[in-house]
């Protein structure tokens, strides 16, 4: 299983993914920009969990009302929820 920047498995088989999520973390953690990044890899992969968590959390930090992306990427993290989830509930 691939691991992200900080040593944590994640479930994407996707190299443009795995690319976004670290760029997210990375960026969030040092306030760069390239943390926007995970925006488009949510749209270009969603049925990744933890790239439409990272895109819900960005459009939660903007606190805007308007965008239809926010609502479709708490949507399809919603509906992928359950296969992400640990079998040992940690």
């Amino acid at each position: 299983m691939p691991h992200d920047v900080l040593g944590n498995e994640v479930s994407t088989t996707s190299a443009a993914t795995l690319s976004a999520i670290d760029d997210f973390v990375e960026g969030f953690l040092g306030y760069e920009r390239r943390a926007a990044k995970v925006l488009a890899a949510a749209d270009a992969d969603p049925e990744s969990v933890l790239a439409n968590v990272y895109a819900g959390f960005s459009w939660m930090f903007l606190e805007t009302r308007a965008p239809a992306a926010r609502p479709r990427s708490v949507w399809r993290a919603r509906r992928r929820q359950a296969p992400a989830m640990p079998v040992n509930g940690c």
